[in-house]
């Protein structure tokens, strides 16, 4: 009896994404704007707001795909890289209001020739970066390449937000996103449980685990992906447990991240009710007979 490993299904409504695209392009074109004025006074540095943008960015992404229920990745970092776009867009064209008032909000015919007299004229290293000539005179060559790193950035933490919520487990049956929870284990050896688990059911292997609140190492992590709440109780419920070694206080936060990342493994239904006491989540209904 082989164990499936979890695969996004690659499923979304389009409608719906559409719909919450708008809040990560509201708040890219907000944040474009107003990294303009924050480089203008001086508050931030340019590869500083870009790491601050990025971040609140790709946060609202986060929710837009999760909102949608998009469960592919292409799409998902699509998204993201739209969302990128846009708030360069309106880093620029804020500029562009500034000099021509708001009759200047719409003239995106005038940002290409913009971009380029920008990159050419303007003192974007010497008023972000510190610099100890006191003559300072445009570097085209440095702007053009500081603000390819921040596009870069800006790009890369979108997409990478948008694509790994497309990525989280998802319950097709139930329509819902799994919930996570992880716990210390001890009682069995990481690649003892490995091979029982790839083997078939491990309902008494499971049962045998002892939790633990402190760790040590050679302990086993478990993280457990089950359904939050019960949308269609005729339906069959999906639930997933990823399985790693904790190896001490200075790998803690590697691990942490590792386990998220960790191929998360089908469970079968005689094992839900095992999972589910180990865990302390509430267990899934039984399914209805018909």
């Amino acid at each position: 009896m082989s164990r499936v490993t979890y695969q996004p299904s690659g499923k979304l409504h389009w409608g719906w994404l559409a719909l919450w695209s708008a809040l990560p392009f509201a708040v890219a074109i907000f944040l474009g704007a107003l990294t303009y004025g924050a480089l203008r006074l001086g508050i931030l540095f340019l590869l500083v707001a870009g790491l601050l943008a990025g971040s609140l960015i790709g946060g609202a992404n986060w929710m837009a795909v999760r909102g949608a229920h998009c469960r592919g990745r292409v799409p998902a970092a699509f998204v993201g890289a739209i969302a990128a776009l846009l708030y360069f867009v309106a880093y620029f064209q804020a500029g562009i209001v500034r000099d021509l008032g708001w009759a200047g909000i719409a003239r995106f015919d005038l940002l290409p020739a913009y971009v380029q007299m920008r990159m050419e004229s303007d003192l974007i290293i010497s008023n972000n970066l510190p610099v100890r000539n006191k003559d300072r005179r445009p570097n085209p060559r440095a702007n053009w390449g500081l603000m390819a790193v921040d596009m870069l950035i800006v790009t890369g933490l979108a997409m990478l937000y948008s694509g790994a919520a497309a990525m989280r487990p998802y319950c097709e049956s139930q329509q819902s996103w799994l919930k996570s929870k992880m716990i210390y284990c001890r009682g069995d050896y990481y690649g003892d449980l490995r091979r029982r688990i790839s083997a078939g059911p491990v309902v008494s292997s499971l049962g045998d685990l002892e939790r633990v609140t402190s760790r040590e190492p050679g302990d086993l992590i478990l993280m457990l992906y089950y359904c939050p709440r019960i949308r269609y109780p005729g339906r069959p419920v999906e639930m997933y447990m990823a399985l790693g070694e904790y190896q001490g206080e200075r790998d803690q936060v590697m691990l942490r991240g590792k386990i998220w990342n960790l191929p998360q493994l089908e469970l079968f239904p005689r094992e839900y009710d095992v999972a589910c006491r180990l865990f302390d989540v509430p267990p899934p209904p039984a399914p209805e007979v018909g």
